[in-house]
Order: C-alpha cells, then sequence, then structure tokens
C-alpha cells in the first residue's frame, strides 16, 4: 500500500455495511452520496480489493468487503466511544453559525424562527447575511459552521462538503401594473432597455445575471443594486424596475414573476468544512432543514 489509509473512509464504509445502501449511509453521516462512494472506490483502491458488488439492484459486501468490516467495525466504534468521553459539553451551548445569502434568508427565516420558538431557544443561531461565494470563504476559514447556499456539488471548494435539499428557479420579476407584466416570457435580449435592479456584487445572483446578460451581447440597464430583498422587492412593485427573484418569493399578489426563455435552475445545498467534525447542533439543524424547509 503506498498511502495511509484514511479513516474516515473506514467510518463511511463501515456505515454502509450496516445500511447496504450508499444513499441511507449518505444521509446518517450528513455527507453527500458522491462523498461516500469515491470514499469506497478509494478504499478499493489502496486495498487493491472489490469491497461490494451490485446484484438485482441491490449492494453486496464481497468476502474481501466482509473481512474488511470484521477488522474494522470495532475500530470505528472505540473511536466513536472515545470522541463520545471526550467531548466537551460546552460546544453545544455555543452559538451555531449558519451563513446564508440575503435572498435564501428571506425565504428560509421564517420556518426557523418557528423552530427555535419550538424548542425553547434551546439551539441558539447566528445568522451572517453572507452571498454565496462569501459563505463557501467563512465556512474554509472557520467563520461559519455551516452555509446555505446556491451552488452546484461540482462547485464546492475541495475542503467542503454538502446536501443538496432543494432547487429554485429564477423569475424576471416586475410589479403588477408593470406593461411587462402581460408578457409570457422573456429573454436578456428582449430586457435591454428595462431598468432593472440586482442584488450586490458578490452575489451569485448579481453575477449570473450580469454574466447572461454579456453572453447575449446586451449592456444592462442597472439602475440600483442593494443587498436588502425586500428593498429590491418594494421598488419593482412602485417603479417600472425589474428585479431576478426565486420562485419561491412570488408568493406577493403585487407580484409577476416573468419566465426567462432560458430558465436559470439553481441547485440549494448545506454545507460545511469536512475537515472539522460536525457538532451535534449542526447535525441537529441539518436535519431539521431536510425535514422542515421545502425548495
Amino acid at each position: 500500500m503506498g498511502t495511509k489509509m484514511n479513516f474516515t473512509h473506514l467510518v463511511y464504509f463501515v456505515k454502509v455495511c450496516e445500511y447496504m445502501n450508499i444513499s441511507k449511509a449518505a444521509k446518517d453521516l450528513f455527507v453527500s452520496q458522491p462523498a461516500v462512494s469515491l470514499a469506497i472506490k478509494s478504499l478499493e483502491k489502496e486495498l487493491s480489493a472489490k469491497l461490494f458488488i451490485r446484484k438485482n439492484n441491490k449492494l453486496i459486501m464481497t468476502e474481501q468487503g466482509e473481512k474488511l468490516y470484521y477488522l474494522s467495525n470495532h475500530l470505528v466504534q472505540d473511536f466513536n466511544s472515545i470522541e463520545n468521553a471526550f467531548k466537551d459539553s460546552k460546544d453545544n451551548n455555543k452559538s451555531l453559525r449558519v451563513s446564508i445569502p440575503p435572498m435564501l434568508g428571506t425565504i428560509m427565516l421564517p420556518p426557523i424562527m418557528n423552530y427555535l420558538n419550538r424548542t425553547n431557544n434551546r439551539l441558539k443561531i447566528e445568522l451572517l447575511d453572507s452571498p454565496s461565494v462569501l459563505s463557501q470563504t467563512e465556512l474554509i476559514n472557520g467563520k461559519a459552521d455551516l452555509g446555505v447556499f446556491c451552488v452546484n456539488y461540482d462547485e464546492l471548494d475541495s475542503s467542503l462538503d454538502g446536501l443538496k435539499i432543494g432547487e429554485s428557479t429564477l423569475f424576471f420579476t416586475v410589479g403588477k401594473n408593470n406593461p411587462l407584466a402581460q408578457v409570457k416570457s422573456v429573454s436578456f435580449e428582449d430586457l435591454k432597455d428595462t431598468p432593472i435592479c440586482l442584488m450586490k456584487e458578490g452575489s451569485l445572483q448579481n453575477w449570473l445575471i450580469r454574466r447572461k446578460f454579456k453572453e447575449a451581447g446586451v449592456k444592462p440597464n442597472l439602475i440600483m443594486t442593494s443587498d436588502q430583498v425586500f428593498s429590491l422587492i418594494n421598488v419593482v412593485k412602485t417603479t417600472n424596475c425589474g428585479a431576478f427573484i426565486f420562485d419561491q418569493m412570488l408568493t406577493d399578489k403585487e407580484l409577476v414573476g416573468i419566465p426567462l426563455k432560458d430558465p436559470i435552475k439553481l441547485s440549494i445545498m448545506i454545507a460545511y468544512n469536512k475537515n472539522r467534525p460536525l457538532s451535534d447542533n449542526a447535525k441537529e439543524f441539518i436535519s431539521f432543514v431536510q425535514r422542515s424547509i421545502r425548495f
């Protein structure tokens, strides 16, 4: 064997053996399915052994897999026992720092507050109002424990891991009295003379929309940027300006969401630094989001 075996890979392997299902193992471990699959492949390469085979769409341990499970299961269990015995109880009294971009925060804040009220505020959460790009940086440098943002899994920094919790689509949104409110769909070429508002630079929305206008060979008629979602919405409702808003926010009858001819669909992920162990509070928050927030 040319390299040292990664203990985390063994943990993932043992969990897969317990469920004989990669999806269920990933859910229990609070990691993505690709992360678990990659760990198994890395172990197989390191050991030059096939650990699982698929038969009739079911996962089956090979003889080599059974041998590794027998040798590694007690190591993983002992490690968990040591970790639990020395875990500092003060960690669970600290605030959980969650980085969420403003637009997603607008969607998620009400259910989060309801959840905190139901748990008598036992779980303390500090929300960091950060653009998607900055959210990743905050996770990398330890300023945030969790991040919720729009990004595809393959765009995550290599030091991060995450779980997809939903999807969203950007609509060009105008007030109900705006002449464009009657239009069935729009392209970026169609919007070349339309006054628009964007989230501030640094946000994924700002970067995406500017890129789309550039690809269309059109200079946007940008009149305002803001980091306050409700400010954008109020401007849209009271002027002839338009803004690009998530479909989940189009519940106000004063707003009309116009589909883009080339739709912008975004994956919403909850991410964390895979080089730092998840606290019980972080695991509880992830479970809450998966269970209670629908995108």
